[in-house]
């Protein structure tokens, strides 16, 4: 398996920028608040090195949270993360016995955003536990034994930012699978159906040629059934090519245990043994989108779910979801039998 180098890379496309630009402008928004306050409270010499120091760190870590939420890990990205360090360090030593730590919530974000995915939660729990004893060696007021929620609710910020590209990519991968499984379906119908025809047509249509060039009295009628059988074989085919347009129930009840199955859940989709007509097949996708929605809804997994179509007591086909415990079918529960 390929790592993926950022845990936070590629957020979805829809909405994805906004949610990354939104992200991006509360973390950048702190250490603003904080430069104005020691505007207010400092005297002129402190809050000018105050300044510098923001602008040296603030930029790259801006971008290195962009660059980690927007589309991956850049190259150079550690020595961002250094160079960030390297400020924290200086401001230790320009304003011991200051307020010296609105630079540690950038630096921590800026490693969690770049180690791999297992270990972000340990490295924020880390660092967040460093924070007090660090504001302590550097002999900072005591106010700044709070910054632990700052760390904290940046983290838990780039976490859902995180959390969105994770379902948006999972969300990208199923539709492609869908789509390549619904083409591989589309080309064994054709071989299966308009393959064999077409070969047919083809054997009828150099006999009826014989025949012509024989002059046997029967030609007329091998190019008569000639053509009707080209015309049931081009009804046939428009046939097939109406049914293309949209999926059939057997891909999306496929499909919906595939998304099912990316939130955690273990899912298996029984497809219908027999061909239904197109309005019972409309009438169970409305159902099978209020299923996986009431799924989605649940907290609890509950074991395994089975997805089916069931021919109902009147005679009707319905979308049965169920539990399905470890010991067996007898544990089913219904999850919904709509219709």
């Amino acid at each position: 398996m390929v790592h993926d180098p950022a845990p936070f890379a590629s957020v979805p496309r829809d909405g994805g920028r906004a949610l990354t630009a939104l992200a991006v402008l509360l973390c950048g928004v702190f250490p603003v608040l904080e430069l104005a306050g020691v505007a207010v409270t400092a005297d002129p010499g402190t809050f000018l090195t105050k300044t510098i120091v923001t602008v040296a760190y603030l930029p790259p870590f801006l971008w290195l949270l962009t660059a980690a939420l927007g589309g991956g890990r850049r190259r150079g990205a550690w020595w961002c993360v250094a160079w960030i360090g390297l400020v924290l360090v200086v401001e230790v030593l320009l304003h011991r016995g200051q307020m010296i730590l609105p630079v540690f919530p950038a630096l921590a974000v800026s490693v969690i955003v770049l180690v791999r995915p297992g270990r972000a939660i340990p490295v924020v729990v880390l660092l967040a536990a460093v924070t007090a004893p660090l504001a302590l060696v550097a002999g900072a007021p005591l106010i700044e034994l709070l910054y632990p929620r700052e760390l904290l609710w940046q983290a838990t910020l780039v976490a859902l930012v995180g959390a969105a590209r994770q379902l948006g990519r999972a969300r990208r991968e199923l539709a492609d699978e869908a789509l390549v499984r619904e083409r591989l379906r589309i080309d064994d119908v054709l071989r299966s159906t308009v393959e064999p025809a077409l070969a047919e047509l083809v054997g009828r249509a150099e006999h009826a040629c014989g025949a012509v060039r024989a002059g046997a009295e029967d030609a007329d009628g091998e190019i008569a059934g000639l053509v009707a059988a080209a015309r049931g074989t081009l009804a046939d085919a428009r046939r097939l090519a109406r049914g293309f347009v949209r999926p059939t129930l057997r891909a999306e009840l496929e499909t919906a245990a595939r998304l099912l199955s990316a939130t955690g859940r273990e899912v298996r989709a029984v497809p219908p043994s027999v061909e239904l007509p197109p309005p019972v097949e409309e009438a169970l996708r409305a159902d099978l989108q209020a299923v996986v929605m009431s799924l989605l809804r649940q907290k609890d997994p509950g074991g395994l779910v089975v997805l089916r179509v069931a021919l109902g007591p009147t005679g009707e086909y319905r979308l049965v979801a169920g539990h399905v415990g470890a010991d067996g079918p007898s544990q089913r529960r219904p999850v919904g039998a709509l219709r």
